[in-house]
């Protein structure tokens, strides 16, 4: 990582003449003399004065009492650049000789952590402009992403002092400017960049759309690599500051190295989904893994250390080369929607090499046009454009992909159903015809069912009408009684079906539609919905012992063979006192009726209480 570091520095260095001489300012800077021919004067370094105070801790009255030269002066075509850790003062004397009514002092850089400029009054006091990174951007006279300061119209010559603090490494350059001149320059460039974020957050809500219809995870992904692409952007030229958070200049610190650190590693994670990689080689996936990193071990080693925003440029060379690579070998091994994503990447790759070109003072004699500072925003528009439609072709190969497999699921699903046809009419065939010897049996075996259920209908009837006619004319057994009433639902049944042969007729409404109740073969009103048992208004309601014993003490009370309370307790193996208390029911009831009959005692049961 140092040997990296090492390099970096020889690379923007290796061209600098570096003069360094004892204390002072000196006094070769020549006089600035602006007329109405000129519309703007950019600083060289033959311009001003520069001295590096490393205390941090001199005021500007002392610094204004510095006669003797000390230079630390980059010379780097004209555009110095400063060293982070230090307080860098630059001094030059201004003579507007012009008609304009205003003239700008315009500092390029705007990562410097305070920016004070100071005018030199007749009376030895100064008068003071201050702005920075690290005080509010509401702070500024002059609302813009660089440092832009008002200057006196005065015909004199006067004396500025400019007071830049930095903890990062930050170009010096800047110029004097009217303000017509600085509209007509600065103007454009907002409509540009308008117009440039405004593409790519268009291209960040097409994909998100499309990732509520499809719900694919690369679509989600690219939002979210489009939007730290568009974040470090915003970092790298101020208008993050400016529009996003310039309340808050703490987070100047930390956005431009997060942004750029997560927009490679949703980079990775992008390519990854979008290019199957898993399906090329588990070689790709760990060299995607070794670009992650290496991205966080500089990023970090760039935020304690290289503190210069340039360096990220050339450190994300080598994400950007691998990425373009690993497109060209899915689209070598057959891949077709790698073709979108290749020319997409090679165009943001082209962008970040002229944007590194632009910073790079090798190429400062090269007079790239100003567009190139910003030659990135114009990649990532062309690299949102071409990729979302490699996401659309991607789709639509998806659809034909899926398409041709649906094709050939249906022609199987047919040859299929034809089998089936075919072997359901062969077993059809078989069936019908085991179905006609199988129905001719059939017949055989019906008729003889049905002469079989005939005679024991016929037996069962008889035996019936044997028993009933034994309980009914002669007394019998508990046991014998019990084959016809065998349990206590044959009594309800029985019990049921005699109490309303001729019909329901609720006892509340008098309303003849019911359905069944809650207990067995109760009913329930359909108006009222007044519950009725089938033992209400009879002679067992009430009862609390079995039903069917009941029914053999009415039977055998009602009959003529006398049979004495504690006879029926052993015999029904209830207590002598229930026995004795129904038996004495079942007398008052006959009573009642003013005779007995042996045959007709089942009228004693709808005997009311």
């Amino acid at each position: 990582m140092l040997i990296i570091h090492s390099l970096i520095g020889t690379m923007r260095q290796w061209l600098f003449v570096l003069l360094l001489l004892s204390a002072g300012f000196t006094s070769s800077a020549e006089i600035i003399v602006f007329t109405d021919e000129m519309t703007d004067i950019y600083f060289c370094a033959e311009d001003f004065d520069l001295y590096v105070d490393s205390t941090n801790q001199l005021s500007i009255q002392e610094i204004h009492k510095i006669k003797e030269v000390a230079f630390f002066v980059d010379m780097s075509n004209g555009r110095p650049k400063a060293v982070s850790g230090n307080t860098y003062w630059l001094k030059f004397r201004l003579s507007n000789q012009s008609q304009h009514s205003l003239l700008l002092y315009h500092f390029y850089s705007h990562n410097a952590s305070q920016l004070t400029l100071y005018r030199h009054n007749k009376d030895g006091s100064f008068d003071k402009q201050t702005a920075g990174r690290d005080r509010p951007f509401s702070f500024r006279d002059i609302h813009h992403q660089d440092f832009v300061f008002e200057l006196s119209t005065s015909s004199d010559t006067l004396l500025y002092y400019v007071k830049v603090v930095t903890k990062d490494k930050i170009n010096l350059s800047s110029k004097i400017q009217t303000m017509p001149d600085f509209v007509d320059r600065e103007l454009p460039k907002y409509i540009r960049a308008g117009l440039v974020y405004g593409l790519i957050l268009m291209a960040i809500l097409v994909n998100l759309l499309l990732f509520l219809i499809v719900r694919e995870n690369q679509y989600i992904i690219y939002c979210l690599y489009i939007a730290m692409l568009l974040l470090y952007l915003l970092s790298i030229h101020g208008m993050g500051f400016q529009y996003l958070w310039p309340g808050l200049p703490i987070l100047n610190d930390y956005t431009l190295i997060i942004s750029n650190t997560l927009m490679i590693v949703l980079a990775v994670l992008f390519i990854k989904e979008f290019l199957n990689i898993s399906l090329l080689s588990t070689l790709w996936i760990k060299v995607l893994y070794l670009v992650v990193v290496y991205k966080i071990m500089f990023s970090v080693y760039h935020y304690f250390k290289i503190k210069d925003a340039t360096a990220l440029l050339y450190i994300d060379l080598f994400p950007f080369i691998v990425f373009l690579f690993i497109g060209v070998v899915a689209y070598i091994k057959g891949y077709k929607p790698a073709r979108f994503y290749v020319l997409a990447h090679f165009l943001l790759f082209l962008s970040y090499v002229l944007m590194i070109m632009a910073y790079t003072p090798l190429f400062y004699d090269w007079r790239l046009p100003s567009w190139s500072f910003h030659a990135l925003e114009y990649g990532l528009v062309l690299q949102s454009v071409v990729l979302s439609t490699a996401l659309a072709d991607r789709l639509k190969t998806l659809k034909l992909q899926r398409e041709i497999a649906s094709r050939k699921v249906i022609e199987q699903l047919q040859e299929n159903e034809r089998i089936k046809d075919e072997h359901n009419r062969n077993l059809e065939q078989k069936v019908e015809e085991r179905t006609a010897v199988l129905r001719i049996q059939a017949l055989r075996i019906e008729k003889m069912n049905a002469l079989l259920l005939e005679q024991n209908k016929q037996l069962l009837g008889d035996m019936s009408s044997i028993a009933k006619a034994r309980v009914e004319q002669r007394p019998s057994t508990f046991e014998e009684f019990k084959k016809i009433y065998t349990d206590d639902e044959a009594c309800l049944v029985f019990l049921s079906n005699l109490k309303w042969k001729n019909g329901f007729i609720c006892r509340k409404c008098a309303y003849t539609h019911f359905t069944e109740g809650t207990t067995p073969y109760s009913r329930r009103c359909s108006r009222c919905s007044k519950i009725e048992s089938a033992t209400v208004d009879t002679i067992f309601e009430g009862t609390r012992f079995p039903l069917v014993k009941a029914f053999y003490i009415t039977y055998i009370t009602n009959s003529s063979k006398r049979v004495t309370s504690e006879e029926l307790s052993k015999i029904l193996d209830l207590r002598k006192q229930t026995c004795w208390t129904f038996a004495k029911k079942v007398e008052e009831a006959i009573r009642k009726r003013k005779k007995r009959s042996e045959k007709n005692w089942i009228n004693l049961l709808l005997t009311k209480k």
